[in-house]
């Protein structure tokens, strides 16, 4: 449920709004101003002056509840969204904003719900909207309902749902205030799919997840809201991808399955963020098992190769890894195919696998494989 605003501008004097008009006329007052992503997670605004034609977030900067939508079309004509169930404050900020900017340039009428209303009734309407929020936390929302709040999405939980059935309608909103307050103050990281396109017209999904920095995760992986969820038939893989910290940057540990990465972090452990999320932190641990199964994985793709390529390996081995120019990973492996042969070099990348060219020898590995993987890449810009 929402309230739509719209402020209509007379075409033949038509004022002009920028971000420097509501700063300079305190109309943003003691509000944030972003923009919502594709997951409906915020996003820092980049200070474009010119602010027609994106859909702007505005929110509490003290209470972070679910906040406003802002939209200025090419000619400066407002729309403003209030969707609830809401928190007070962003009641007050709602209608407090509507005022300001009639006030500073001069608009007599604003439209409400399709109703065309002179501004000395704003209170009245706000009187309204506040009833009719109290109604519907009170009455309308269960468990397993998403809030799309200022900073990210939040689905609500039995516990919470527990807690309003205690409190009485203004007691209710206040709690739903603190509520969404607590969930998004520290600003975690919420994971959300990236979609990859497989050779075959079919897509994969990966969750990206950094060493030390707290995300929210998917219980079940799921396309959030903004999402076009025809897609979901379409996806064949669910994911997870870890990074880890290297002085300033990250670097790739691997990619897992979504099922196997929920074994490996111990759901039972870890801290529930609301009906259908939890609190995972990348640790050294994580990033151990993870960085365990790509190299096991990519000793079956050398294993595959070398069988392919008429070759009966005895024993295969991993010795190092190495990052490429491109921040991808090289496994190194050396192995024999039986007991009296020299042990030979094999590498395994995001370009495939190969060995049997060179000896192994543990002083130049590196050096060795970068040789492997350049006739690796060698080969592909021909093919390409």
């Amino acid at each position: 449920m929402s309230v739509l605003v719209k402020i209509k501008q007379d075409l033949n004097k038509v004022k002009k709004i920028d971000l420097k008009k509501l700063e300079e006329y305190g109309i943003l007052g003691n509000l944030y101003l972003g923009l919502s992503d594709e997951a409906c997670c915020f996003e820092r605004y980049k200070w474009d002056n010119d602010i027609r034609n994106k859909i702007l977030v505005l929110f509490d900067r003290d209470l972070f509840g679910r906040g406003m939508l802002l939209l200025l079309d090419n000619d400066y004509n407002i729309e403003l969204v209030l969707n609830y169930p809401t928190t007070q404050v962003d009641i007050d900020n709602f209608y407090r904003f509507i005022k300001d900017i009639c006030d500073k340039f001069k608009f007599k009428k604003i439209i409400e719900d399709n109703i065309e209303y002179d501004i000395k009734d704003i209170d009245k309407l706000k009187n309204g909207v506040t009833r009719a929020n109290q109604i519907n936390i009170k009455n309308n929302i269960e468990a397993g309902l998403t809030i799309f709040g200022c900073i990210n999405p939040i689905t609500l939980d039995n516990e919470f749902i527990k807690e309003i059935d205690k409190l009485s309608a203004t007691q209710a909103v206040q709690y739903f205030g603190s509520y969404l307050e607590r969930k998004q103050r520290k600003m975690y990281y919420f994971a959300k799919p990236l979609l990859f396109k497989k050779d075959n017209g079919k897509l994969y999904s990966r969750y990206a997840l950094t060493e030390n920095a707290t995300s929210i995760f998917p219980l079940n992986p799921y396309l959030p809201f903004g999402y076009n969820q025809k897609l979901i038939k379409d996806i064949e893989d669910w994911n997870v991808v870890v990074f880890k910290e290297n002085n300033d940057d990250y670097l790739l540990v691997g990619e897992v399955p979504f099922t196997y990465f929920k074994k490996i972090i111990n759901i039972k452990k870890l801290i529930k963020y609301d009906y259908k999320h939890i609190l995972v932190t990348v640790d050294k641990k994580i990033i151990l098992k993870v960085e365990n199964y790509n190299i096991k994985k990519a000793k079956k793709e050398l294993i595959a190769w070398l069988k392919g390529n008429n070759y009966k390996p005895l024993q295969v081995v991993f010795t190092n890894k190495f990052y490429d120019e491109n921040n991808e990973i090289c496994y190194i492996f050396k192995y024999k195919n039986n007991l009296f042969t020299s042990w030979y070099l094999g590498i395994v990348n995001k370009l495939g696998s190969y060995g049997n060219i060179k000896e192994y020898k543990k002083e130049t590995e590196v050096e060795d494989a970068k040789d492997i993987l350049n006739l690796l890449k060698e080969g592909k810009d021909k093919n390409e």
